[in-house]
């Protein structure tokens, strides 16, 4: 449970000048499961960072993006457009259980929240190329890219295996 809170921590701690002009309303963490919290995995990682990052003061906002319930691009843009409209100033982080949910809100991180620190939490290691091949469920070798060329420009972290500390600051450090 405390690796949690220590990639948390270096989250925060890799970003201090990012916030430290922005004013208390976005003392707020914002954790979104790209399905639901409902399965037992994601329902533990839940449980165990919302406990954690509440202890250092941080209030903790939770979502279902529901992304196997999307059937087009327009669905995802209304449920950015929902995102941005609850939460109108950015979060400190988000935080993501499954890349799909981040291929969903990336357009987000173009604009709106262009330096607000991304942790990816269960990501694979190719993603769908585009929202339309991901909603549709084409997942060929001709629709799918190194998630390392999807991220490549986004201050986004990676973790694929979030159980191994060591292995997984050493990541955080390399990207």
């Amino acid at each position: 449970m405390r690796k949690r809170l220590y990639i948390l921590l270096f989250l925060f701690g890799l970003f201090p000048s990012v916030y430290g002009q922005q004013s208390a309303d976005n003392n707020y963490v914002l954790l979104l499961n790209s399905a639901s919290f409902g399965e037992a995995w994601s329902d533990v990682l839940y449980k165990s960072l919302v406990e954690d990052v509440q202890q250092l003061g941080v209030r903790v906002d939770t979502g279902e993006l529901l992304v196997p319930m999307m059937k087009t691009a327009e669905d995802a843009r209304l449920r950015r457009e929902m995102l941005l409209e609850k939460y109108p100033v950015p979060p400190r982080a988000v935080i993501y259980i499954g890349d799909p949910g981040w291929l969903v809100c990336r357009p987000l991180f173009d604009e709106e929240w262009k330096e607000v620190p991304v942790l990816i939490c269960y990501s694979r290691d190719s993603m769908p190329e585009s929202i339309e091949d991901l909603l549709s469920g084409n997942l060929d070798s001709n629709t799918m890219v190194p998630a390392s060329e999807m991220t490549k420009g986004y201050n986004l972290t990676i973790l694929k295996q979030p159980s191994f500390i060591p292995e997984t600051i050493e990541l955080m450090r390399q990207l």
